[in-house]
């Protein structure tokens, strides 16, 4: 199997890894929140810094996602798709 080519099973791979990556994220900046909750606002602060670049590079990610979609959905693999 070619990892270079884009079929439907490399695309449910890559989308199923970014959805797991979101959830574990969201689970690591609710738990850093509340262990550093008690040591003040700038302390706060400097997590949710450390999530916004984190939640950039994911929204990222998803996009290239979307691309997979589109080219996915050009080259008729994906039935359902409106053209």
């Amino acid at each position: 199997m070619k990892h270079t080519t884009l079929t439907k099973r490399n695309f449910a791979d890559f989308a199923l890894t970014l959805f797991a990556m979101g959830m574990v994220s969201v689970g690591f900046g609710a738990v850093d929140l509340l262990m550093i909750a008690p040591l003040g606002l700038q302390h706060i602060a400097a997590v949710s810094q450390g999530e916004l670049i984190t939640s950039a590079l994911l929204e990222a990610l998803i996009g290239l996602v979307d691309t997979f979609i589109a080219r996915l959905a050009a080259k008729g693999h994906l039935p359902y798709c409106w053209r």
